[in-house]
């Protein structure tokens, strides 16, 4: 429940540096007791509009260990690294 609230605070943030930053941390909080593919992908996403490019790196890697298939995942990471 608390990554679903601060999954659509981050959304509804849109820009605002000091909101996402905010959500993003309610966000990992429950990371280490609940996986969900797309929240650790919206997670990268919002980590890079904070121009952390590490932690969306260690998100994604994340997804990718526990299914390597992801297309979403492996993607952006491709697209991280040629930045």
């Amino acid at each position: 429940m608390i990554a679903v609230y601060g999954y659509y605070q981050a959304m509804f943030a849109k820009e605002d540096v000091k909101k996402i930053k905010k959500e993003t941390s309610i966000i990992k909080l429950v990371t280490p007791y609940y996986f969900n593919e797309d929240l650790y992908i919206m997670l990268a996403e919002y980590y890079l509009k904070l121009g952390d490019k590490t932690k969306a790196t260690n998100s994604l890697k994340d997804v990718i260990k526990k299914n390597p298939t992801s297309q979403t995942a492996n993607s952006l990471l491709k697209k991280i690294i040629e930045l």
